[in-house]
């Protein structure tokens, strides 16, 4: 017997699986091993970068970062991060000396995840809200 599910439940079963929208069959996939650990979205679990992509910056990895705003931020920095970067890139207010930054969000739900930082003779990075991500 087969059972044909909404597409919206896809979103709703836990990583190990997909939808298989075409067999409309819950396939299993592969377990991330210890190397294929990833970190994703809090928002709607879209894999965002791997433990592997990240960097220090002062000799720290985690940042407590305000903005002019007076709000407050944990961030994580990786060299590598799939998001959408949006804005035109300022030095304006940049907690990197030399960087520019630009917002970065979720390609997924559109979700604020941080700032892309970039400088001419530099490798950019992003900064990643802590609390965004399930690491």
């Amino acid at each position: 017997m087969i059972v044909f599910l909404p597409l919206w439940l896809d979103k709703l079963l836990p990583p190990r699986f997909y939808f298989d929208k075409t067999a409309s069959l819950t396939v299993p996939i592969p377990q991330p091993t210890e190397t294929a650990e990833v970190i994703r979205c809090l928002h709607c679990r879209s894999v965002i970068t791997r433990p592997s992509q990240a960097i220090d910056m002062a000799g720290q990895h985690h940042h407590v970062v305000t903005n002019p705003a007076g709000m407050r931020f944990a961030i994580v920095l990786f060299h590598e991060a799939r998001g959408l970067i949006s804005g035109e890139p300022t030095l304006q207010h940049t907690w990197f000396s030399g960087y520019s930054w630009q917002l970065a969000t979720c390609l997924q739900c559109g979700i604020h995840l941080g700032w892309y930082f970039s400088q001419p003779q530099a490798r950019s990075f992003y900064g990643l809200i802590k609390a965004r991500l399930v690491l």
